[in-house]
């Protein structure tokens, strides 16, 4: 499966994590997208407070990590999984993370240190109900068949909808017989509404990208903790046409705050209010800059 890559243009893109950065806080949204432009703070500062993660992100991550090592693994070879070997990979996996980041709960003091206790009991849960799925012993079979099995396509995931960019970052997909599978791997809560709208942007870049109608098109939503469950759409035309019509109006929104549109230069931080609610602020990475 080959992609259609797209040459580099200034103009933003809509994704699913940008319009939710931008509904929740508009200078939030300014410090993480436009830090460049700010004339009270440094760039530098900024960008290290951008670069915070958390426990819950990180775990996260380390859990597509390893998901994705153990997918690369089965196209290579396909032997059985020594499971002692298994575990200490994850818990290397969680203590380089550990040592790597910069966690915003030291960062405000909410804890003294991080530990691999943070992280190992949810780790270990997700990737054992992953590898215990009917999912993975499909995956395994699907892996060896390289030309059509991709984990983590190369690029940012850039697409078109209509005349508008679009990231759409897919996490694994597989195309059987004529029928394409994309899998978005979850560790956290369910959250219809936003889950359904990452699962349609990569129904929408497969449509574009790969040229699949959405007939033949399924997206999964896998949610790996506490237990292994899945949410399939099998979206329609109609559907990705009313969700075009959407994303066209949050793209909108996004551009009222820009000056100049076609080189994406926002307009100055005034215009990007603060939300100022404690809870959201107290776990906001940029707080300290809007006190």
């Amino acid at each position: 499966m080959k992609f259609i890559i797209y040459p580099y243009s200034p103009v933003l893109g809509w994704s699913s994590s940008r319009y939710q950065l931008f509904s929740s806080c508009k200078r939030k949204y300014y410090y993480h997208y436009y830090n460049k432009y700010d004339q009270d703070f440094s760039p530098q500062r900024i960008q290290k407070l951008k670069n915070l993660t958390s426990i819950p992100l990180e775990t996260g991550k380390i859990v597509h990590e390893i998901i994705e090592t153990l997918l690369m693994r089965f196209g290579k070879i396909n032997s059985a999984i020594d499971l002692n070997r298994f575990n200490k990979y994850v818990n290397k996996s969680i203590l380089q993370s550990c040592k790597r980041q910069y966690f915003i709960e030291l960062h405000k003091s909410f804890c003294s240190n991080i530990e691999i206790e943070n992280f190992s009991p949810k780790v270990q849960t997700a990737t054992n109900n992953f590898l215990n799925s009917s999912r993975f012993e499909e995956l395994k079979e699907k892996a060896f068949q390289n030309d059509n099995f991709i984990v983590e396509p190369a690029g940012y995931g850039e697409s078109r909808l209509g005349n508008l960019k679009i990231y759409a970052k897919m996490d694994c997909l597989y195309r059987d017989q004529d029928k394409l599978t994309i899998i978005d791997w979850k560790t956290g809560k369910e959250r219809t509404e936003e889950h359904q709208n990452q699962l349609l942007a990569y129904c929408a870049a497969a449509q574009n990208c790969l040229k699949n109608p959405p007939a033949r098109i399924e997206a999964v939503a896998a949610y790996t903790f506490p237990s292994y469950k899945e949410k399939v759409l099998a979206p329609s035309s109609d559907l990705i046409e009313d969700f075009a019509h959407k994303i066209r109006q949050q793209t909108e929104e996004m551009f009222a705050y820009c000056k100049d549109i076609p080189n994406n230069i926002p307009l100055p931080k005034q215009n990007f209010p603060k939300l100022n609610h404690g809870a959201f602020c107290k776990h906001c990475n940029f707080e300290e800059l809007c006190i």
